[in-house]
């Protein structure tokens, strides 16, 4: 987006993750709009030493014009990791990860659609046909007890052409809360976002996902924590299958030091999608001030979202939960009050033994190291907070934004890392997934 949809602009991070330097133009991205065309100059990376940052403005004139939006499409010559802000002057912005290929399918779930509910959200979703054919994606509604609600389909979408549907121009009512599934015809590679928005000026992202397992990690859970954030998980159930889903939390209360474990057993009809809002007065397992982290076991497949939310305050943040972990996670962006913005990473061992993690800060130009985070010895389904801003871990100089690398010293152990990113301003919350 270039100033887009009321203002809104976004932001790419590129960091290179392939263990060597690449040269000049290793990295391009592309620009479409809506019909598939392409758009501006696109962009073409400078040389990159490992580690390194390559950091592209859509306001840099070489993608949309002023007030357009559309698709990118990222393309390397080696392994590199990617994520997207959208920003807005003096307002809450959003994040989401890059969709690499093996990620995408030409049938794709979002959790959470909803028209003016839970205080006036409403969600639009941006998809993109990231096929090599012309292909329609229809947005099929489902209400939370699973009941179709129509659908929503556009026009023939050219491969890599964007379709922007709004479910407040929708036929869907007002205090519509449920899900959707997203098909092409014919079947070609989705991929798509999906905005929360509240008329207070609230924005959340999420990628609609393929992701649908019997077990799923969410990394960052909430009840009052930090000041007065709070999380809500959304589940969704696919047709035919009518699950319950258990979730575990794990985490501490306060300023102990003692970790608890908490549980909830969560039925939901076939089809069908629930919310748990885990900052709830009455019917919530978690006592208030809690933060940690939990594990959704379900007996049959589902998807699910975590929004994050401040008590009163105009800004919150989304992220996917995460099926499986990974033994060193990259993260191309920390900050300790650059340009207002601070971050706080939130850790779970998601593994099924124990985990010795460091961390690793490195100059986002140079690749060189800069400093350290704590080292962290975390349990299966143990989770840590680590912040980068005033008075955290000292790793990222003030001022100043820096890359992170965490990894297990002690792999055979069995442990696994999911890590999500919290950016942090004082109107802007911004969420991406560690890779």
């Amino acid at each position: 987006m270039n100033r887009a949809f009321g203002g809104f602009s976004t932001t790419i991070y590129v960091e290179n993750t392939s263990g060597q330097a690449l040269a000049a133009g290793a990295v391009s991205l592309a620009y479409y709009d809506n019909g598939g065309a392409s758009v501006g100059a696109g962009d073409s990376s400078p040389p990159l030493a490992d580690g390194a940052v390559w950091v592209i403005s859509q306001r840099n004139g070489h993608s949309f014009a002023d007030g357009s939006a559309g698709s990118g499409v990222l393309k390397a010559s080696d392994r590199v990791t990617a994520f997207v802000n959208q920003e807005i002057p003096v307002g809450d912005g959003s994040a989401y990860n890059g969709v690499p290929g093996f990620a995408l399918g030409d049938t794709v779930y979002a959790p959470t659609i909803l028209n003016n509910a839970y205080g006036g959200f409403t969600t639009g979703v941006g998809a993109m046909n990231a096929g090599e054919v012309t292909s329609t994606v229809a947005v099929n509604y489902r209400d939370q007890n699973g009941s179709r609600y129509g659908s929503d389909s556009g026009r023939p979408l050219p491969p890599d052409a964007f379709q922007p549907t709004y479910q407040g121009f929708s036929h869907l009512m007002p205090g519509f809360a449920g899900n959707a599934i997203l098909t092409s015809d014919p079947g070609t590679p989705i991929a798509a976002i999906v905005n929360e928005l509240n008329s207070s000026g609230q924005f959340l992202t999420y990628a609609a996902s393929i992701e649908i397992e019997k077990k799923l990690y969410a990394p960052i859970i909430l009840n009052h924590a930090y000041g007065g954030y709070s999380t809500g998980i959304g589940l969704q159930s696919l047709d035919g299958y009518a699950p319950t889903a258990t979730i575990t939390y794990t985490g501490f209360v306060g300023d102990s030091s003692t970790q608890q474990t908490f549980s909830q057993s969560v039925p939901f009809p076939a089809g069908g999608s629930t919310g748990v809002y885990n900052g709830a007065a009455t019917n919530n397992p978690l006592p208030p001030g809690f933060h940690g982290s939990a594990t959704i076991t379900s007996d049959q497949p589902v998807l699910a979202i975590v929004n994050e939310v401040r008590d009163g305050a105009d800004y919150g943040t989304s992220y996917n939960t995460v099926a499986g972990g990974a033994i060193a996670v990259r993260l191309p962006l920390v900050e300790n009050a650059y340009n207002g913005f601070s971050t706080g990473i939130g850790i779970e061992n998601v593994g099924t033994g124990s985990a010795t993690v460091t961390i690793v800060y490195r100059d986002p130009n140079s690749g060189a190291t800069i400093g350290n985070g704590p080292t962290l010895n975390l349990a299966p389904g143990q989770f840590a907070g680590v912040y980068q801003g005033p008075g955290g871990d000292g790793g990222v100089p003030p001022g100043s934004r820096a890359t992170a690398s965490l990894s297990i010293t002690n792999p055979w152990d069995g442990g696994k890392l999911a890590v999500i990113v919290n950016q942090q301003s004082s109107s802007s919350f911004m969420s991406y997934t560690g890779q």
